[in-house]
């Protein structure tokens, strides 16, 4: 009798699977040291943050200052109209404030291993020209006197200003009247270098006269 026409096909059939069987079994078996992959996709993502912190710490370390970032300095409750702006870089400020007296004060609150303060003083209360050094020399030591009730400062800022009145006072005790506009007085406490300038004299439109004094304390 001839075979069934079903029964070669049976047999093929039997022989793939078979074969899948044999292959899906090793499949299995290389699959095994497998197991460990999740493991190692943790590793990574464990050390993958340590990376990243080193880098924001080099980055960090790159745009560090050590005086911090500029804060505002003027009282609020003194001045609440006072506007302060940190500038782009997160470091330097600027703050704008019109005094009771009517002068307009610009504070650049500036410095990276220093602190800096630029106080820009725009004035009509007086009328000697910015010639007469001498005389914006004491003017200059009155608007930094007037404005120190105002201010809150991580710094002395009384301090430079007594040692700028103390030398305008010892320059006319010896008659002396080289006082120059940009001279450093620079003085040291506790290790700890100082100064205050008459940085700038500016005659501006309409009788007013801008007077830039700058206190630096550092390097900190």
């Amino acid at each position: 009798m001839p075979p069934h026409p079903a029964l070669p096909l049976l047999k093929k059939l039997t022989a793939t699977a078979f074969l899948a069987i044999i292959m899906l079994s090793c499949n299995t078996a290389a699959d095994k040291p497998l197991h460990n992959f999740p493991e190692k996709i943790q590793e990574k993502a464990v050390r993958l943050p340590n990376s990243l912190t080193a880098a924001k710490q080099i980055t960090e370390e790159d745009n560090d200052c050590t005086r911090g970032a500029a804060e505002p300095v003027i009282k609020k409750s003194v001045y609440p109209h006072a506007t302060f702006t940190l500038l782009g870089d997160k470091v330097n400020g600027i703050e704008t404030v019109t005094l009771n007296n009517g002068d307009v004060l610009t504070i650049n609150n500036t410095g990276c291993e220093s602190y800096v303060l630029r106080f820009r003083f725009e004035t009509a209360r007086f009328s000697e020209p910015v010639t007469d050094v001498p005389f914006w020399y004491k003017q200059a030591a009155t608007l930094m006197t007037e404005l120190l009730p105002a201010l809150d400062v991580p710094i002395d800022i009384k301090e430079p200003v007594d040692k700028l009145v103390s030398h305008i006072d010892a320059q006319q005790a010896t008659n002396d009247t080289n006082l120059k506009v940009g001279d450093e007085i620079n003085y040291d406490t506790n290790g700890m270098p100082k100064s205050i300038t008459l940085e700038k004299l500016e005659q501006l439109p309409g009788k007013k006269v801008a007077v830039t004094v700058t206190v630096i304390v550092g390097p900190l």
